[in-house]
């Protein structure tokens, strides 16, 4: 069995039968001669453009020679012959170690899927919706706001009566009373909801596709920073430095473990 790493290619065709001939010359030349993938171009000739052809190879101290007489005989032209791709990966492979062991085919199988991954991913982060674009197309009912780690609200008074509203009706389910908004409008209005006062209203900002910033005049050091934003399924969890607002998208009936 030949030493592969030795043997240089000096001559591709479509079908092994082509070389045996050339072969037979080379050796009474004295050149150590090796075809690849005859058998398996012999068994399913159709593999023959997959494996990028039959390769003729000999000694790597007998190309020059091998060259010369394969020009004379008019099998390798003057003019360069541009490679196949098959024929560029398959060198290209070659100088990567660990790739050596792979085949042509199963070779560009991993590059397809590797692309096909990369893209995905690409698509993925290009046109996944912004946390900003979320909060705008969904009306949140706000569960509980924690300030410090403890819990202070939501608890907002209806103006003027100094009641404060309930978070569930007569039936005792849960109605979505305690809402936060947000619109779209060139002054970006946050509403949200107030802690023994009434609503709050402010302005919000998109940092990126995971954060906000809100601003407000009222209760500041509760609401306004900068929130990372979480949405997972019907849930909504906005945390800054010092508050986390909990929330549910409206018409979902949810239940929290605090």
């Amino acid at each position: 069995m030949p030493v592969m790493d030795t043997f240089v290619t000096v001559l591709t065709v479509q079908y092994p039968q082509q070389l045996w001939i050339i072969r037979g010359k080379l050796e009474s030349e004295g050149i150590e001669c090796f075809i690849k993938d005859e058998l398996t171009v012999q068994a399913y000739n159709l593999y023959s453009n997959a494996v990028g052809g039959v390769k003729l190879q000999v000694q790597r101290q007998d190309v020059a020679k091998a060259v010369e007489i394969l020009t004379e005989l008019g099998y390798i032209r003057d003019e360069p012959i541009k490679p196949n791709l098959l024929t560029i990966i398959e060198k290209k492979k070659a100088s990567i170690s660990f790739l050596k062991k792979i085949n042509v085919v199963r070779g560009i199988v991993i590059v397809v899927l590797l692309f096909i991954t990369l893209l995905t991913t690409a698509l993925y982060f290009i046109l996944r919706p912004s946390l900003s674009d979320l909060l705008i197309q969904n009306s949140w009912c706000v569960d509980r706001i924690d300030y410090m780690g403890k819990p202070i609200g939501p608890k907002t008074v209806i103006t003027g009566t100094g009641i404060y509203i309930s978070m569930t009706n007569i039936n005792g389910e849960a109605d979505c009373l305690e809402k936060m908004a947000l619109d779209n409008s060139v002054n970006h209005i946050i509403t949200l909801p107030g802690i023994n006062s009434n609503s709050i209203f402010g302005t919000w900002e998109s940092i990126d596709n995971e954060s906000i910033v809100i601003s407000t005049h009222t209760l500041k050091n509760i609401f306004a920073g900068r929130y990372e934003g979480n949405i997972s399924g019907e849930q909504l969890t906005l945390k800054s430095k010092t508050t986390i607002i909990y929330a549910h998208r409206d018409n979902y009936r949810i239940i929290y473990p605090f």
